[in-house]
């Protein structure tokens, strides 16, 4: 096993860490709070160490094979983690702010309380990953997947998930005010106590979702399916309904449409790979 003053020694450049390799092939480092900003450690393997509390800020992690480290409280910002693989690490209350993570695969991470703000998150594979009342705000997620992630209580304000897949992931209480939603698929999601203030939800598919006690205040959920969702007691107050597709969805006296503007929404809908609405309401024109 690696001592402190063996990586401190080794911590400039990437062939340090090459020829470190030739010579330890199975090295693993258990080293605390050490300081690796601005280091270029690509492709490097740290694999099943523990380094918690690291600084890694503007280090060059791409490629680098990161599976099953203890990172818990390591401070990644604005680190370059482009394609690195995290799987299974513990990433707890880890700093990513602005990090690279472009393609990174985080399956069966550990992200709790992880702080993600304006991360680049695009491609990245989150399957399984515990993201429970994770940070991120601003990120953009475009093409990333998120399935069976755990997400309760995470913030998601402000951010991009525009036709992101989001299957099976648990979305309890998550604040999605401001984020763009636009065609993403939510079906069958549990969204309950969820806020969706100011959302774009148009062209989502939440079809047999559960947004009961959900705040869709302002939300546009302009052509978005509805059918077979439950909203008791969800609060869609001036929020947009418009070509909105509600068949068989379920609501309750605590189910609030104050100010909601709908010119027309539909009732019926099939589906044969793709959804389509039937039974406008009103049949032509706008509700008056």
């Amino acid at each position: 096993m690696a001592s402190e003053k063996e990586l401190k020694s080794l911590r400039g450049t990437a062939k340090d860490w090459d020829r470190w390799r030739e010579i330890e092939l199975h090295t693993t480092f258990n080293v605390k709070n050490i300081d690796f900003s601005e280091a270029d450690l690509h492709s490097l393997n740290f694999s099943s160490s523990v380094l918690s509390g690291a600084n890694f800020s503007n280090a060059n992690l791409s490629n680098a094979n990161l599976k099953h480290v203890d990172f818990s409280g390591a401070n990644f910002s604005n680190a370059n983690l482009k394609g690195a693989s995290l799987d299974a690490a513990n990433l707890s209350k880890a700093n990513f702010y602005k990090a690279n993570l472009e393609n990174a695969s985080l399956r069966d991470a550990h992200l709790h309380e992880a702080l993600l703000v304006d991360a680049n998150l695009r491609g990245v594979n989150f399957l399984n990953a515990n993201l429970r009342r994770a940070d991120l705000k601003g990120v953009n997620l475009d093409d990333a997947s998120l399935d069976k992630a755990d997400l309760r209580e995470a913030s998601l304000k402000d951010a991009d998930l525009s036709s992101i897949f989001l299957f099976h992931a648990n979305l309890i209480d998550v604040d999605f005010s401001g984020s763009n939603l636009r065609s993403a698929e939510l079906r069958s999601a549990d969204l309950r106590g969820s806020k969706f203030i100011g959302t774009d939800l148009s062209g989502a598919s939440l079809s047999g979702a559960d947004l009961s006690d959900a705040d869709m205040t302002c939300a546009n959920l302009t052509q978005a399916d509805l059918s077979v969702t439950r909203v008791l007691g969800t609060d869609f107050s001036k929020a947009t309904l418009t070509g909105a597709g509600i068949k068989d969805w379920s609501i309750n006296s605590d189910t609030n449409f104050s100010e909601v503007q709908a010119d027309y929404v539909y009732f019926g809908s099939s589906e044969d790979g793709i959804v389509r609405f039937s039974d406008r309401r009103p049949h032509s024109g706008i509700f008056g």
